[in-house]
């Protein structure tokens, strides 16, 4: 499948990229509770304002997991998409489970519209959206399910 980059507004982009290089296990990532163990170990602690892109391969072999600081509003998750292009080409990646991070506020009802949009996005370029988890303090969300979206998961049991 053809990648393409998708052209985005200056106002979703988010401040400044952190790039974290992928786990130094490769055991694949084939359902949500292992990719939530890889992506936890990157973000902020205490939280604050970021994605979590982690980037698996065909095989869903982790390959890259970027950290996106600094998105100020909501919709500063759709520049992702210009992420997803660039690391699939470059990186061979097929997929990709996002979490953001919204300290204070956390999931919004318009997360639903962005997830269908962030699919549409990321899938544009040839890069599968695994799932997006939106979180605050208290709650991990995962938009999928709200947007009536089935798992995409190659294994929806836990290991």
């Amino acid at each position: 499948m053809s990648r393409r980059r998708h052209p985005h507004r200056a106002s979703h982009r988010p401040s400044r990229y952190t790039t974290a290089v992928g786990p130094a296990q490769r055991t694949p990532v084939r359902n949500l509770e292992q990719a939530l163990a890889h992506v936890e170990l990157v973000l902020t602690e205490p939280l604050s304002r970021e994605t979590a892109a982690l980037f698996v391969d065909a095989d869903y072999l982790p390959l890259l997991c970027i950290v996106v600081e600094g998105a100020a509003r909501p919709d500063d998750v759709l520049g992702i998409a210009d992420l997803a292009a660039v690391v699939g080409e470059e990186q061979e990646a097929t997929h990709v489970l996002l979490v953001t991070s919204r300290p204070g506020q956390g999931f919004e009802v318009e997360d639903v519209q962005r997830w269908f949009l962030l699919d549409h996005l990321i899938g544009s370029v040839g890069v599968e959206l695994l799932e997006w988890f939106v979180c605050n303090e208290q709650l991990q969300v995962a938009v999928s399910p709200l947007a009536g979206e089935p798992s995409r998961w190659p294994d929806v049991s836990p290991p």
